[in-house]
């Protein structure tokens, strides 16, 4: 590599290499891969099954496992199944860890909510309220003086001795009221108008804000989970060793975060069983980049 080359050639020319490393990694052992993937795809989906508060338990010593897969390949060592239980030796930390990234993730999420619940009840108190028909006023009391009956019924009397109009016959039809369709008032119609228009132009900003929030915020715990799996350390250790690490030439990381994120992500439109063979590709990458930064030392699954 030449001297004189700028930093962003030398950061495109170590993303390439992470990228080039991790696909040409998964070529050389993706049938090792298949046994460990259709595993982990089975626990995940058996704690679906249950509820949804397994899953979220069952993710973070998966991921471990499988972090553990990736350091075995990317030695050049055969891919067993027997690896994911590593993941399940740190399970404290890595539950903790993995609730902790994906709730933080999902605040952004949580703030739509909360704004579309609000906008619901908002709109509730200015709609307009439907008339009253006069079948659902049958069986009322009514607060009519005999007097009144009285002079009702006379007044019948009299209009049955002529022909009855077809105005009168309306009105008997109607209850003697002629039946008007009640008008919203203008100022609730544009005042729910422009509430939709905010809430949608909101919704927008809320899924790109979202997006660079998940994007930043991976990034930033990218270590988080092959440090409790390499290192067997806390999740707050973690933590902190990888928010200081991301630091160092953070849009590197960024944007290999978002090269692994996307091709994991890949599998989803092949009816979710691709990601059996995407998600390695993924987490060999990030794999790649760990031993990188951290040496082979503490490579996933390193035995003495």
């Amino acid at each position: 590599m030449s001297q004189h080359e700028s930093p962003s050639r030398r950061s495109a020319d170590r993303i390439g290499d992470h990228v080039k490393r991790a696909f040409r990694n998964y070529m050389d052992h993706w049938q090792e891969w298949i046994v460990p993937m259709v595993i982990a795809a089975g626990i995940v989906v058996l704690s679906l099954t249950c509820c949804f508060v397994p899953s979220l338990l069952v993710m973070g010593p998966i991921t471990c496992g499988l972090y553990c897969c990736a350091s075995e390949a990317l030695r050049d060592r055969p891919v067993d199944s027997s690896v994911l239980k590593r993941g399940w030796e740190t399970a404290g930390s890595s539950i903790i860890a993995s609730l902790f990234i994906n709730i933080v993730m999902m605040l952004p999420v949580l703030v739509l909510y909360a704004g579309f619940f609000a906008l619901i009840a908002v709109v509730a108190v200015l709609s307009p309220q439907p008339a009253t028909s006069p079948q659902q006023n049958q069986g009322r009391p009514s607060a009519v003086t005999a007097g009144e009956r009285r002079a009702a019924a006379d007044a019948d009397v009299a209009a049955d001795a002529s022909p009855p109009t077809l105005k009168d016959q309306a009105e008997r039809l109607h209850g003697g009221v002629p039946e008007q369709p009640e008008q919203a008032s203008p100022w609730a119609v544009l005042a729910m108008l422009v509430m939709m228009m905010v809430f949608y132009l909101g919704l927008f900003f809320v899924i790109i804000l979202f997006w660079i929030w998940s994007l930043w915020f991976a990034t930033r715990t990218m270590f988080v989970l092959p440090l409790i799996a390499h290192r067997r350390i806390g999740f707050v250790a973690a933590l902190r060793t990888s928010w200081i690490e991301t630091r160092v030439r953070f849009w590197e990381l960024l944007a290999i975060s978002f090269i692994s994120s996307f091709i994991s992500s890949l599998g989803m439109y092949a009816m979710y069983v691709g990601m059996i063979f995407t998600i390695p590709i993924g987490l060999t990458m990030i794999g790649s980049v760990y031993e990188e930064r951290f040496g082979d030392d503490a490579v996933v699954g390193e035995t003495a």
